[in-house]
């Protein structure tokens, strides 16, 4: 990481493992499977638009889990 937790804790950020209480969780690279939490809204790179058969899992994850995926492969400028 180019940050430390101290250097984000000093900016303002809470520094926590119990997401529980976020609506939106924002990272960079996927999550490991299994631990994304039910109902909740995500950022991150998920490399499932491909529909490359190792991300198959996460894609399947994220629809059982009813989450919100904002994935940034996605996101284009102009729409």
């Amino acid at each position: 990481r180019v940050f430390t937790d101290r250097e984000f804790a000093a900016a303002g950020a809470t520094i926590t493992r119990d997401l529980s209480g976020a609506n939106t969780i924002m990272g960079v690279k996927q999550p490991l499977n299994g631990s994304l939490l039910p109902g909740k809204n995500y950022l991150f790179f998920s490399h499932v638009i491909k529909a490359q058969p190792e991300n198959m899992p996460l894609l399947d994850e994220v629809l059982e889990k009813k989450v919100r995926l904002i994935d940034y492969e996605c996101i284009r400028e102009g729409g």
